[in-house]
């Protein structure tokens, strides 16, 4: 008689809940939609991005061999089909939709860091590349279904990956870099069936749970090389601009602070990323560095025969101030200047809602090359930050977006911590005992005798 395949069921029903925005790109030409489901146009995760995230980190914890084990192979005709099964992530809509941000966002020439353009053919003509991106708002609820069949139990090792997906190491879809991914699991309900169990096999055939139980999903500490938050609050007011569309009337500004799906003002953290590394870069140049070194931390586009790769450092959304006092930010009217003569352009005045308040920045770095490289030019870029030599938003030019910081706060992936303090005056005091600085900065010095 032959082996049996399997004698156990096991399965997972996860609830879950996006802690920042979520992007799964359609794959149509126009890049910014979201991938819909046809028949009840909702967005949702197909069973193949979840299958293929949990298999990620499946491999980097336990190994290719144990991978490949669960999820099957194609490589070697010996191995066994995939013991696990993933079922499409369905968002879950109370209100009966689903909320989906929309945020402008330019293409960027990474060689001149400006806006990229590209002229219309016959005509001579260019234009730049800003576009509109789609996202499933943040606090979006997701359900989806795990199911293993096999001769032994894989709860224990599950349960790993469900932990390193909370502590935010774990990320889905596109945009990863720019904040976007983040989810949060909420609550796992596990059946298990013991086929060779007459009763259990009949819980299982008319789909009703057996020896069901809520799992405990253990904190684990990131396991990323380090992790970096940025405490502060607004020096004056900010403003990441986003067109004023919720309220029509002739009291409403022109353009306001962009929100998140709860309604928070933020700063995305795509526009985070783009002043970082710009000053990142500046002081790469700076210190006559390679231009590795922030492909690395970065990422790199495929093109003419070079590989891309995904960047090692990410960052994530800023919710600026207490959401009801900016709603109550007076408006503020402008005017339009001519930057070649300085003069006021006639009939051009305009207005802005500003936002401000207490913030927190947070940027990982993961455990790739250049890591310790990056993290020593981003604190560099940091420190800039703390003292004002650049802003976040618009409206650098009228004192707007500069960031009066509180402290610098790193944690290493061993445990290791260092702190950087600012007083009224701006004046630093740095409490690094594991000297974390010491080691990033020696990382630097070696890099440029490599050049």
């Amino acid at each position: 008689m032959d082996k049996a395949l399997y004698t156990m069921i096991e399965q997972f029903i996860i609830k879950a809940h996006c802690a920042e925005p979520m992007h799964i790109g359609s794959g149509d030409k126009d890049k910014g939609y979201i991938l819909l489901d046809e028949e009840s146009n909702q967005p949702f995760i197909p069973a193949t991005g979840l299958a293929g995230v949990f298999r990620s980190c499946y491999e980097e914890k336990f190994g290719r061999e144990a991978a490949c084990e669960l999820f099957g192979t194609i490589a070697n005709a010996e191995m066994p089909d995939s013991l696990i099964k993933f079922s499409d992530g369905k968002f879950l809509t109370s209100g009966g939709t689903v909320k989906v941000e929309i945020r402008p966002r330019l293409a960027l020439d990474p060689a001149t860091g400006t806006v990229s353009s590209s002229k219309t053919k016959g005509e001579g003509i260019a234009s730049g590349h800003k576009f509109e991106m789609q996202y499933v708002g943040t606090g979006a609820e997701l359900q989806f279904e795990i199911t293993i069949r096999s001769v032994k139990s894989y709860v224990d090792n599950l349960s790993e990956c469900f932990s390193e997906i909370n502590n935010g190491s774990i990320r889905f879809g596109g945009q990863k870099s720019n904040g976007c991914g983040v989810i949060y699991i909420d609550n796992v309900e596990y059946s298990r069936y013991d086929m060779k169990d007459k009763t259990a096999r009949s819980a299982w055939e008319v789909g009703k749970s057996y020896n069901e139980k809520k799992l405990e999903i253990k904190e684990k500490k990131s396991s990323m090389a380090y992790t970096i938050h940025l405490s502060g609050k607004t020096d004056g007011e900010m403003l990441v601009k986003a067109i004023s569309s919720r309220i029509y009337d002739s009291d409403s500004p022109d353009a306001e602070n962009i929100r998140n799906a709860l309604d928070e003002y933020i700063v995305p953290g795509s526009s985070v990323k783009g002043a970082v590394r710009n000053r990142m870069n500046m002081i790469r140049k700076y210190l006559g560095l390679p231009e590795d070194v922030i492909y690395h931390a970065f990422g790199r586009a495929e093109d003419k025969g070079i590989s891309g790769y995904v960047g090692n450092i990410s960052f994530r959304d800023i919710v600026v101030g207490d959401k009801k006092s900016n709603s109550k930010s007076p408006v503020r009217n402008r005017i339009h200047i001519d930057k070649f003569s300085g003069a006021v352009i006639n009939g051009n005045l305009f207005s802005e809602k500003n936002v401000h308040g207490k913030l927190k920045i947070e940027i990982q770095i993961s455990d790739n090359r250049y890591s310790d490289e990056t993290f020593a030019l981003l604190i560099f870029a940091l420190r800039d930050l703390a003292a004002e030599t650049y802003s976040l938003g618009s409206g650098y030019n009228i004192g707007k977006g500069f960031i009066k910081t509180d402290e610098i706060e790193v944690e290493t992936g061993t445990g290791q911590k260092m702190c950087i303090s600012y007083d009224e005056t701006g004046k630093a005091e740095m409490d690094d005992r594991d000297s974390i600085i010491k080691k990033a900065m020696e990382s630097l010095k070696l890099l440029k005798q490599e050049v």
